[in-house]
């Protein structure tokens, strides 16, 4: 029996993630959550989302906005900075960007406790090689901007780049930076700052209409295309254990057992893996003593790893 690790969650084709910049647009926030809550009734798909916090925007009605979505699994979250002021592509005092970088991310944890906060969506574009490394202290990951789809074979952990949306883009180019993630096996990465029902120009704004249009394609390249719509969270924690991992594989008398070879220092243990099997027969798998069994579809089989399993000869 042959296990390989699956470059995308669940065997997909493809990964695709929406983010939102800065948190604080309330009625907009409410447009995508309705749209969310439309998809989810009628075609069972969940989108969800990353939000950019900028912790000096945010006040008691936003918090209580952010804490409802997460609760419901529509967004997860972010750091943005403190006042979207510093610019990490310039050359702005050091000490600046790293108050900035930590007191953003020790701000947040407070608000939403609960929360991961793992990645930081840099303000005003990129960032210099010194800006990312005051980064690295504290995240796992910063999303740019520079409309490019990210090859997760060679992903640059602290530049990774975006689409870039704005109100004067079609549906046929949002549809177009999906259809590239599912064609090139890619992870196409959405910046957004708000929904807007106007049609004068915004600064990295979509129109609703054409967002509506991309939701409904969303759901249907899930259901039908083999997409990976996750949140950029998701996303980080996924290809950083596929990238570290390497698959172990032992013949046993039960079956074969399988194992990921971490590096002892990593942080997202909790994170599965997906391995497939060539096989025409369900695989049932022993995990932490409990049994699970895998359906066998077209050939082949879906397993989920986490840090070892063992699969049964059956």
């Amino acid at each position: 029996m042959e296990f390989k690790l699956c470059k995308f969650k669940g065997g997909k084709r493809g990964a695709y993630t929406l983010t939102f910049d800065d948190g604080c647009y309330y009625d907009s926030t409410r447009d995508v959550e309705a749209i969310f809550d439309k998809i989810l009734e009628r075609d069972n798909v969940k989108l969800k989302a990353t939000v950019g916090i900028t912790l000096d925007f945010m006040h008691e009605k936003l918090i209580n906005m952010w804490r409802e979505l997460i609760d419901k699994g529509y967004f997860d979250i972010a750091s943005h900075s403190v006042t979207h002021c510093i610019c990490y592509a310039e050359a702005t005092e050091i000490e600046k960007r790293e108050a900035d970088a930590k007191d953003s991310l020790n701000g947040i944890k407070k608000l939403f406790p609960n929360e991961e906060i793992i990645a930081f969506i840099i303000p005003n574009g990129g960032s210099t090689r010194e800006g990312r490394k005051i980064l690295e202290k504290y995240y796992s990951a910063t999303r740019c901007g520079e409309e490019r789809l990210n090859d997760i074979d060679n992903l640059d952990w602290f530049n990774l780049s975006t689409y870039i949306a704005m109100i004067n883009k079609t549906d046929k180019d949002y549809i177009g930076y999906i259809d590239e993630a599912l064609e090139k096996g890619g992870w196409g990465i959405q910046t957004n700052h708000w929904i807007t029902h106007k049609d004068e120009d915004k600064f990295h704004s979509q129109r609703y209409d054409t967002f509506v249009c991309e939701c409904d394609y969303l759901s249907k390249a899930v259901k039908e295309k083999g997409l990976w719509l996750c949140s950029f969270n998701e996303g980080i924690k996924y290809f950083k254990k596929l990238n570290e991992s390497r698959l172990i594989i032992t013949e046993n008398e039960q079956g074969y057992l399988l194992e990921l070879n971490l590096p002892k220092d990593f942080v997202f243990k909790d994170t599965y893996l997906t391995v497939e099997t060539n096989t025409d027969k369900d695989i049932i798998v022993i995990e932490d003593g409990r049994k699970k069994v895998y359906k066998s579809k077209d050939g082949k089989a879906y397993l989920e790893i986490k840090d070892k399993i063992t699969v049964l000869n059956n």
